[in-house]
């Protein structure tokens, strides 16, 4: 699926509360019950040339496909078939520790625990990410209920499992073969954002997101 053809997939329909009971942010926004698309709403995307609803399990398996069903006829699991709306997050900092994790030969879980010479560095670039995704939380909270507008970036929270929507850079879909692959990313990355886009000239950039 291409990211231009996905991005219309954004869309349609605000969730009831009782789809999801988690206790993310989201749960505790305040929304305007206008007909516009706010921060923090749980939406589920609806492809009109797949005819179905784009889900994954999330969990032992994070490839994101198209089921088969229709607006009125809800797939079976439509959990998995929910997501959240949240702001574009940075990775500046997550992206830094991965590159040295990289470089020595590292993980995460080994952070802290050795006296080689790059612990002190290692041990730095984490109280930076751990910063960033601090502040990538309030950024959440401070614009949390406020009206998504079209040309407005994105990343979109898979609700059941808490991973990000991702393009994926390197991986071919296995269907359609000329798309990248979608997935479902723990952390998230630069391919987690989507810019939303009107499917009709009737609306320009800046305009609110009709519920609908």
């Amino acid at each position: 699926m291409s990211r231009a053809n996905f991005i219309k997939l954004i869309a349609a329909q605000k969730l009831q509360r009782t789809i999801s009971k988690s206790d993310s942010p989201s749960d505790k926004i305040e929304h305007n019950d206008k007909e516009f698309l706010c921060m923090g709403d749980k939406i589920s995307l609806y492809s009109i040339d797949g005819n179905g609803y784009l889900t994954s399990e999330g969990f032992t398996d994070t490839n994101c496909y198209v089921e088969k069903s229709s607006k009125r006829r809800l797939p079976k699991n439509f959990n998995d078939c929910v997501y959240t709306i949240v702001p574009r997050y940075k990775y500046d900092a997550h992206n830094a520790l991965n590159e040295s994790l990289e470089r020595w030969s590292r993980d995460r879980e080994s952070i802290g625990k050795g006296l080689d010479p790059e612990e002190q560095e290692l041990t730095s670039l984490k109280s930076a990410e751990d910063a960033e995704q601090n502040e990538n939380l309030q950024e959440f909270e401070r614009t949390a209920g406020t009206n998504i507008t079209y040309g407005q970036m994105i990343q979109l929270q898979h609700t059941k499992s808490g991973k990000f929507l991702t393009i994926t850079v390197k991986e071919i879909a296995e269907l359609e073969k000329h798309c990248m692959k979608v997935i479902l990313e723990e952390n998230g990355n630069e391919g987690s954002c989507f810019m939303i886009s009107p499917r009709f000239k009737l609306h320009t950039e800046g305009d609110n997101v009709r519920m609908g």
